[in-house]
């Protein structure tokens, strides 16, 4: 079961990931002649699948308030977090896959690939 949000932010992660990807390829080729050291990793898959979970918080809080896309960001980095807790505009990540039910949030759960 995926959400919108699965596919639309997975889908702009990658696509920005592969813009910069492609500006680094044409800096470097602008810059020199020789490609053998300038050679980047394409993009790679994003680390969570995003479970959205209507009226419901995350428990255990384990970070400060912060845009949406920083804290899916963040969240796929640190290992500790099942996914953020978001209410209107800003989220924080959290370490517990326990819900609260509150109609004032919406919780996007992380499922590691």
């Amino acid at each position: 079961r995926s959400s919108g949000i699965n596919a639309e932010y997975g889908n702009l992660k990658l696509l920005q990931r592969a813009k910069m990807w492609k500006m680094q390829q044409k800096q470097s080729d602008d810059d020199d002649d020789d490609d053998d050291d300038d050679w980047t990793e394409p993009p790679t898959e994003s680390v969570c699948e995003w479970v959205k979970k209507t009226d419901k918080k995350m428990k255990k809080k384990i970070s400060g308030w912060m845009s949406m896309a920083d804290a899916m960001d963040e969240c796929e980095e640190k290992e500790s977090c099942t996914g953020i807790s978001c209410k209107d505009d800003k989220c924080y990540m959290n370490g517990k896959r326990k819900f609260k039910k509150n109609s004032k949030f919406t919780a996007y759960v992380c499922r590691r690939n």
